[in-house]
């Protein structure tokens, strides 16, 4: 076999090679609308496109306990109602919220 039907083997089943690998690229899905927020976290704590939030999926009022960590723990009780509550009210510690649970009622 001469070089240049080697060559043109070798090109041709690189070609053919490649090709099932570009085919075989998995569909990549649309992330979910800004707006859905509830279709992106579960019930709890969350944090959807950088905020932090609590979704109550029960019904009632009931007690969350917020956790930060800036130069250790601290935390804070908040009451919240059922849906999700945004976590953060503006203040530059809000970015440093680690988790929120559920402790109770109101």
């Amino acid at each position: 076999m001469g070089i240049k039907r080697a060559v043109s083997a070798l090109a041709l089943g690189l070609m053919t090679f490649g090709g099932g690998l570009v085919a075989a690229q998995p569909a990549v899905a649309a992330p979910a609308a800004p707006a859905d927020v509830s279709a992106q976290m579960g019930c709890g704590f969350g944090v959807v496109d950088g905020w932090a939030k609590y979704n109550h999926c029960g019904s009632g009022w009931i007690t969350i306990r917020v956790r930060w960590f800036i130069a250790g723990v601290a935390e804070k009780d908040r009451c919240v109602g059922p849906g999700i509550t945004n976590l953060e009210d503006g203040t530059p510690a809000d970015r440093f919220i680690t988790n929120a649970w559920y402790i109770g009622g109101c």
